[in-house]
C-alpha cells in the first residue's frame, strides 16, 4: 500500500511539475551508463529514446528527473566506455521531480575543462622561456585580435587537465608573463599531459567561442598539438 501511495504521490508530483515549468524537459530513465565523470541516461521519449549525459548522479531504470537545456553531440566516442553514441545530449545538470516542486535548481557542474570560464586557477610561479617563432600569454592576450583564426607556438605549464570531456582534453597553460585572468590559457586537444609539465602547444585561436549550454570562452586555443 506504501509503494501504490509513492508512486501515486511521484505521478502527480511528476505531472505538476511539468506543468509548473513549461520549460523543463522530462527525463525518463531507460538505461543507465556511468563513468568517472559523467552519468548517462537512456531517455525515453514519444518520438524514441535519447541519450543524455550529466555529471554524475544516482540514477535506476525508472528514474524521472527533468533538464534545461542541453548541447546535442552528434557522433560521440567516449574512450572509457569504448562506445560512439550517435547522438548524446550534454546537460547543465538533473533535479528529481520531488525536487522541482520545491523549487530546486539543476545543480550546474564546473565548465567542460572543470572549471566555470570566469575563474580560471589561481596565477602560479613559472619562469617559462619563450620558444623560437612562438609567443607568450602575455602578448597572446594583449593582442587577441591579431591572432584570432591563427595558428601560433606557445610553451606553458599545464596548471589544470581535464581528459575526455565532449571528446576532447582540456588544459589550463600559464607562463607567469600576463596576471589576473588572463593569465590562463584554455587548450582543446586529442592529445594527452598532466599538471605540472612544461609543454609547447601549437594550436588556432579562437576568440568568443560559444559551445552551449552557457559555456562561452573569451579566448581558447583549440585543436593543439603538443609539441613537447
Amino acid at each position: 500500500m506504501k509503494y501504490l501511495l509513492s508512486v501515486v504521490a511521484l505521478f502527480i508530483a511528476s505531472n505538476y511539475a511539468t506543468a509548473q515549468n513549461p520549460n523543463m524537459t522530462k527525463i525518463v530513465v531507460e538505461e543507465v551508463l556511468q563513468t568517472s565523470g559523467y552519468t548517462y541516461l537512456l531517455n525515453k521519449t514519444d518520438k524514441g529514446s535519447q541519450w543524455i549525459a550529466t555529471v554524475k548522479v544516482e540514477a535506476k531504470i525508472g528514474d524521472i528527473f527533468y533538464y534545461q537545456d542541453g548541447m546535442e553531440m552528434r557522433d560521440f566516442k567516449s574512450t572509457e566506455l569504448d562506445r560512439t553514441f550517435a547522438s548524446v545530449i550534454f546537460l547543465q545538470g538533473v533535479i528529481s521531480a520531488e525536487e522541482l516542486l520545491l523549487g530546486a535548481k539543476a545543480s550546474k557542474p564546473a565548465s567542460p575543462h572543470g572549471q566555470p570560464p570566469s575563474s580560471p586557477p589561481a596565477p602560479q610561479e613559472t619562469n617559462i622561456v619563450t620558444p623560437k617563432g612562438g609567443i607568450n600569454v602575455e602578448e597572446l592576450m594583449a593582442n587577441k585580435s591579431k591572432y584570432e583564426n591563427k595558428a601560433i607556438l606557445l610553451r606553458g605549464k599545464v596548471v589544470k587537465y581535464n581528459a575526455e570531456i565532449m571528446g576532447k582534453n582540456w588544459i589550463h597553460i600559464q607562463d607567469g608573463t600576463a596576471s589576473g585572468k588572463e593569465n590562463d590559457l584554455t587548450v582543446t586537444t586529442d592529445m594527452t599531459a598532466k599538471v605540472g609539465d612544461i609543454i609547447t602547444v601549437y594550436g588556432t585561436i579562437t576568440l568568443n567561442k560559444d559551445i552551449g549550454a552557457g559555456y562561452f570562452y573569451e579566448i581558447i586555443m583549440e585543436d593543439a598539438k603538443i609539441m613537447e
